[in-house]
């Protein structure tokens, strides 16, 4: 991109289904805007990545924002109308990003404080005391509940198929219908481990971006659409064995296409999730934690419900 007749930004494309926070596309977009000593660089693939380049920083502290390509999106209406050929200006560009690359920051640290269960309880205590309630009260109140925050999903934009609908079950059949899959096939899927959550009041989002996998012994073995990377993603893990079932939440853009194996022919994420719930490929020099993203935990060996 120009701008009287000199460089002005750098405009990397890549496939839709590529990573636009995939970290060797990023590494080759910076090496450009070094070796043009130029600052505005944009990386599009199923997202825009957008940096103006601080040359008094080191690579992995350069600031940059993601945009997504949803409809009406706010940033992406300020992106088009700052690189509108008239309005193009270094330092305007500049203030863009900065500040939203502080809202974003300051964003997932919230989000760190909604999602921390104790944090949540403590509000409540102090205003459970502020209206006249004593702490053992408050106490035996939360020995009997479990505080789950759940990220808002959007639905899609495109009308969906229409298909018939079986008629919604009270929830005492719904109990019953699990118990007899559990029992005629000895194990659960992924319909009845949703419903399995709902009824522990762990919502499962559905629509939704949800992974279901069985243990075989060794590992929860999934594949995974790289999409699932970009929003507020539940890893359901069901270990028939001990008859437990493990929840997960991981945040959106928590981790890059990167940090993960990934099958090329499809295009998929190869999940091999073990017992300690490390995603794990030694080979391929990945080793991803997700313990620290466990939201519950359902023992169903005495029986579903």
């Amino acid at each position: 991109m120009r701008k009287n007749n000199e460089d002005f930004a750098v405009v990397e494309l890549k496939k839709e289904c590529f990573d636009a926070c995939d970290k060797k596309y990023f590494e080759q977009l910076l090496s450009y805007l070094k070796l043009l000593k130029i600052p505005i660089g944009i990386l599009i693939a199923n997202k825009i990545n957008l940096i103006v380049y601080d040359y008094n920083k080191d690579d992995e502290d350069q600031q940059s924002i993601q945009i997504e390509f949803d409809k009406d999106n706010p940033l992406g209406e300020k992106f088009v109308n700052l690189f509108k050929k008239e309005n193009l200006d270094e330092n305007r560009i500049k203030d863009f990003v900065n500040e939203n690359y502080k809202i974003e920051k300051d964003k997932l640290k919230l989000e760190e404080k909604i999602n921390d269960e104790e944090f949540i309880k403590s509000i409540l205590a102090n205003y459970f005391k502020e209206n006249g309630y004593n702490q053992t009260t408050i106490d035996l109140l939360f020995n009997d509940y479990k505080i789950i925050t759940t990220h808002k999903v959007i639905l899609p934009l495109t009308p969906t198929p229409i298909t018939k609908l079986s008629p919604k079950l009270p929830t005492h059949t719904l109990k019953k219908s699990i118990s007899h899959k559990l029992s005629k096939e000895n194990t659960l899927d992924k319909e009845n481990a949703i419903a399995l959550c709902k009824e522990h009041n762990i919502s499962i989002p559905i629509p939704g971006y949800n992974t279901f996998a069985n243990y075989d012994g060794k590992k929860y073995p999934a594949n995974v659409k790289l999409d699932y990377l970009n929003h507020y993603w539940f890893i359901l893990l069901n270990n028939n064995e001990e008859k437990k079932l493990h929840i997960l939440k991981i945040p959106a853009n928590t981790f890059c296409q990167a940090n993960f194996h990934i099958r090329t022919d499809r295009n998929l994420i190869v999940l091999a999730i073990d017992s300690d719930f490390v995603d794990d490929h030694p080979s391929f020099g990945i080793h991803n934690d997700f313990s620290k993203y466990i939201v519950g935990e359902i023992d169903y060996s005495k029986g579903v419900l």
